[in-house]
């Protein structure tokens, strides 16, 4: 008699489970708010392109060794400059934003250490403090990656971060 009834009442619970699931996945998920303002053109002509420089006497590929969106062009067309002559200022608005994400991340890893060490456990105290340390050293790695991009001019930093990169 009990299995007469359980494989209906089992099958329409189930039914009803996959109903109700499937309701839950329709709501619209609400956006996070941005962590930054986002770029905002103040051009209102557009374009983009790769840096080849044509010279008078022979092609000049011109670079950077971090990808981004130019910010500033320090020459104009015709003008003549010397080697280790800034020509142009990368965007760093993105590592400005994750200087903050990880900012935020180190400041809650330090308040949960500090909670946990009011009333520690012995089992949560380790790896609160593996957490401070990684969170910590992100953000001296946002903060380093910063660096370099504000003195991109200087073509010496870029080696001593291959360096360093390397070495770690």
């Amino acid at each position: 008699m009990i299995r007469k009834y359980l494989l209906p009442v089992v099958a329409v619970a189930g039914l009803a489970f996959a109903i109700w699931m499937v309701k839950q996945a329709a709501k619209p998920v609400i956006p996070a708010k941005p962590v930054a303002e986002p770029a905002r053109s103040p051009f209102a002509n557009k374009i983009s392109g790769a840096g080849i420089v044509e010279a008078s006497t022979r092609n000049i590929s011109i670079g950077s060794h971090v990808p981004g969106i130019v910010a500033r062009v320090f020459v104009i067309v015709g003008q003549r400059v010397k080697p280790g002559d800034p020509l142009f200022v990368l965007d760093d608005r993105k590592q400005q934003a994750d200087l903050v994400v990880k900012e935020a991340a180190l400041k809650e890893a330090k308040t949960r250490l500090a909670r946990l060490k009011q009333a520690p456990r012995a089992e949560d105290l380790p790896p609160a403090q593996a957490k401070v340390k990684e969170a910590e050293a992100n953000f001296e790695d946002a903060r380093r990656q910063l660096q370099i991009t504000e003195k991109l001019s200087d073509a010496r930093v870029i080696a001593i971060e291959d360096v360093n990169k390397s070495s770690c």
